[in-house]
This record gives C-alpha cells, structure tokens and sequence, in this order.
C-alpha cells in the first residue's frame, strides 16, 4: 500500500512538494494510515493527500466528490448548482 502511495506521489507537481519538505514526511505517514484504513488505493490516493493536509490544519474539505465520504474528514457539500446556461439566465 505505502509503495503505491508513493508512487502516486511522485506524479505530484514536485514544485508544490518542495514547498511543503518539512510537512511532507508526516503527512506521507497521515496518508499511509488513511489508505490503510479505508482500504484505498488509484483514485482515492489524491484524495486522501487532500484529506491528510485538511486534518493537519483542522480543516474542512469543499468537495462534490463523493470519495471523501470514505475518508474521516468532514466535507461541506453545496446544496444546490447553479445554472449557468442561457435559457436560465433569460427567466
């Protein structure tokens, strides 16, 4: 599991990973335990890294996604899409 953690890290824009060294080992291990937990793998792993900077700062996800259901990080969900398209705007 770690190692496809890792290897899906490695994907990740290494300019943004330099930003934040110091953080990274332990959020590496947050999103370990998180994938281990949920049994997560593919998709989820992004999600997850999202998940482990949310619980690091005490934070919230804004999300559609429904993936974050599986992860223990609370997701605030808009209630209602708006219409963006012409027949809508012209009512």
């Amino acid at each position: 599991m770690a190692a496809a953690v890792t290897a899906r890290l490695a994907q990740t824009d290494r300019a943004t990973l330099r930003t934040d060294v110091r953080g990274l080992a332990g959020r590496l291990s947050t999103i370990t335990a998180l994938c281990q937990s949920v049994g997560a793998g593919g998709n989820l792993i992004p999600d997850a890294y999202v998940a482990a900077t949310a619980i690091e700062h005490s934070a919230s996800v804004a999300a559609l996604d429904t993936d974050f259901a599986r992860l223990p990080v609370t997701v605030i969900r808009p209630q209602a899409r708006i219409d963006t398209s012409s027949s809508a705007a012209a009512n």
